[in-house]
């Protein structure tokens, strides 16, 4: 088979991939979700990697869980619900800083390929910020508490106020990274390489 050949039948296998912008559904594959606090990386819940499906996939996250419960978080096909189950004090002091708050990570289709993030919408919340010292700070929910990037969907709750009336509902745009992708734009530079080589 010539080299063109080759390269023409390499199209169309890629053609036969499912579109990279096609939306990736969360049922069925994994997700990793901890509390991380001061820092983004330093855990005081999880991480927890986690199977997508029916029911709350997890429960008591927060800092030492065992004593201090703080969330529930139920992961859906489109997207993840935050629901607060502690009636208390704001989420660490506004005046300490840096990050307090849920991380989504390490998404993983049911056929096991990892998927990236495009987007991430908050579709409902009621998130009050009736405690005197987030008042204080003037702490309120802003959209902006919730960003992304490649790989991790960030929920920064700093100063706002625990209740269990609080809720949190995210939709999250997740697209699959097939491993045989990268193996087949390996194989046409390969061929093109070829190719050059032969015309030299």
């Amino acid at each position: 088979m010539s080299i063109r050949n080759y390269l023409m039948a390499a199209v169309a296998a890629i053609a036969m991939i499912p579109a990279a912008g096609a939306q990736a559904g969360l049922t069925g594959g994994t997700v990793t979700v901890s509390w991380q606090a001061y820092v983004l990386g330093s855990y005081y819940g999880g991480p927890y990697t986690v199977a997508v499906g029916p029911g709350v996939e997890v429960t008591n996250l927060g800092a030492f869980p065992a004593e201090n419960p703080t969330m529930n978080v139920d992961l859906t096909n489109t997207g993840a619900i935050i629901t607060d189950i502690r009636d208390g004090g704001p989420y660490a002091n506004p005046g300490i800083g840096g990050f307090h708050g849920v991380v989504f990570s390490n998404f993983h289709a049911p056929n096991g390929d990892l998927e990236t993030f495009h987007g991430v919408t908050v579709t409902s919340v009621n998130w009050g910020t009736g405690d005197a010292t987030a008042a204080q700070f003037g702490t309120a929910w802003s959209d902006s508490r919730v960003w992304f990037d490649q790989y991790n969907v960030y929920v920064d709750l700093e100063g706002l106020s625990t209740s269990t009336a609080n809720t949190l509902t995210l939709a999250f745009d997740v697209v699959p990274e097939p491993a045989s992708m990268s193996v087949l734009g390996a194989g046409l530079l390969g061929l093109a390489a070829v190719a050059r080589r032969r015309r030299g």
